[in-house]
């Protein structure tokens, strides 16, 4: 009777669990700090009235090479209203060139869209990330697969945190409005 239970219960965790759609909406991008090595100009739209997209460029005025690190820090706020806290959900530190060479690379084909310009990074890798200017023309994601089913619904905040030579230091943010339908 008991592995039954046990069976039963993890069925319906599953099913909770997966038969959720996630549906997501971005709300904005701010840049805090790190304008003499960054000019980050994403901006959030409505596409048709309907659909957020990304749009805009990024300038990054040197070349970023393993003396730059960058992280992803997330944090949430389930009512909304921009008090977030701390999630474990992040992206260590990591140096520039090993960021290249494996987490960019998994996720570089959410990049890949008609108009923008941002680098597809290959096997062999890339090093330094290139100064110039990277933009989004109308970016939709639409992908979900890469939110876990079980993350809290409300609003997000991803913080990509960039730290060069210098202790000089730059935030972009991306807010992002997470629910299940």
């Amino acid at each position: 009777m008991v592995e039954l239970t046990d069976f039963l219960l993890r069925a319906a965790f599953l099913f909770v669990c997966y038969a959720r759609k996630i549906e997501f909406d971005f709300q904005r991008v701010e840049q805090v700090g790190g304008h003499d090595f960054i000019d980050c100009q994403i901006r959030i739209r409505k596409y048709n009235r309907t659909a957020p997209v990304i749009t805009g460029p990024t300038e990054f005025f040197e070349d970023l090479d393993n003396s730059y690190t960058i992280e992803m820090l997330t944090a949430y706020s389930p009512l909304g209203n921009n008090q977030f806290n701390e999630y474990p959900m992040n992206l260590k530190r990591q140096n520039m060139c090993d960021f290249l060479k494996t987490t960019y690379r998994e996720y570089q084909h959410n990049f890949k869209e008609p108009g923008s310009n941002w680098t597809q990074v290959g096997p062999e890798g890339l090093c330094p990330w290139p100064k110039g200017i990277y933009s989004f023309n109308d970016l939709l994601p639409s992908d979900a697969s890469a939110v876990p089913p079980v993350i809290p619904t409300g609003l997000w905040r991803a913080t990509i945190l960039y730290q060069g030579p210098n202790d000089r230091k730059a935030e972009i943010r991306f807010f992002v409005k997470i629910w299940y339908s």
